[in-house]
């Protein structure tokens, strides 16, 4: 999933292999990778500035992450 940041622009992409990456208002990708929950999951932009993220697991239940963005890409 993708999210952008309505504040710098910035995009969050949740890939494949459960790695969040980030790209600045340009599309330049920035390193290091943000986060790594290590599992499939969505992400979303909370409104208070936080990044967080939805694991699933099935059977189980669901866990919500939530993740510091930084000040600068």
């Amino acid at each position: 999933s993708l999210v952008r940041d309505p504040f710098t622009g910035g995009v969050y992409v949740s890939l494949r292999d459960g790695s969040i990456v980030s790209f600045d208002a340009e599309g330049t990708a920035s390193t290091p990778i943000l986060a790594t929950p290590g599992q499939n999951g969505r992400i979303a932009y909370g409104p208070d500035g936080r990044l967080y993220y939805l694991r699933f697991r099935f059977p189980g239940r669901g866990m919500i992450e939530a993740f510091d963005l930084p000040s600068s890409l």
